[in-house]
């Protein structure tokens, strides 16, 4: 317990690093996809997932190999508890990447009124897969099940909000192929195909 709490005391800290990019990105991209702005929206979009990822990866090397130190300020080194926390660390620290991900991409799902969406990944990553997670790895593989439980079930949120993305993506294309082959305005995208593929995870491109 007390050394898988190590993780759980640096679990917030990940958080607030996407909730921090998040919520920096969050009113510009608010603002431009309100005044119909879809190429500020995309690069907006564009900047925070590849920081988001940056940072999830620098941070991912530190605790798979350097994670003595950072086991020491909460754990005597040299402990049994210590040692585990540094084998274990590792494990934990293959999430880390997706989920910082997971937490901005849901703050950009809040920013283009995408609540259903944002709550769906939140349920994911917090109840839905993660509690199955932690009932299953345990059992399969033992020790490392546990230090293994959280990124899975963050790994999975991912797989599943890229699928929802390709399924908007394709929605989004169809519906400009229905706009090239009526001749209607790319100005009008909205009373064309419908306000709710408007507010798809991906913007409208400008045009």
């Amino acid at each position: 317990m007390a050394a898988f709490g190590i993780a759980c005391y640096y679990t917030p800290f990940f958080f607030n690093m996407g909730n921090a990019a998040a919520q920096s990105a969050q009113p510009i991209i608010s603002y431009n996809y309100g005044i119909s702005r879809w190429d500020y929206v995309a690069k907006a979009h564009r900047l925070l997932l590849i920081t988001s990822l940056l940072c999830g990866i620098v941070i991912m090397a530190l605790f798979m190999f350097v994670p003595q130190p950072l086991v020491a300020l909460f754990i005597k080194p040299g402990s049994i508890a210590a040692g585990i926390a540094q084998n274990g660390l590792p494990y934990y620290a293959i999430g880390i990447p997706f989920f910082i991900l997971n937490v901005v991409i849901v703050g950009y799902c809040q920013s283009i009124e995408r609540m259903k969406a944002a709550m769906t990944f939140v349920f994911l990553r917090g109840i839905g897969l993660l509690i199955p997670t932690f009932f299953m790895l345990p059992s399969l593989l033992g020790t490392e099940g546990i230090w293994l439980s959280i990124p899975l079930a963050e790994i999975l949120t991912l797989a599943i909000i890229c699928y929802v993305v390709v399924l908007y993506a394709q929605r989004i294309r169809n519906c400009f192929e229905f706009l090239r082959k009526n001749a209607i305005s790319w100005q009008r995208p909205r009373r064309a195909c419908g306000r709710s593929l408007s507010r798809g995870c991906y913007p409208w491109p400008n045009r």
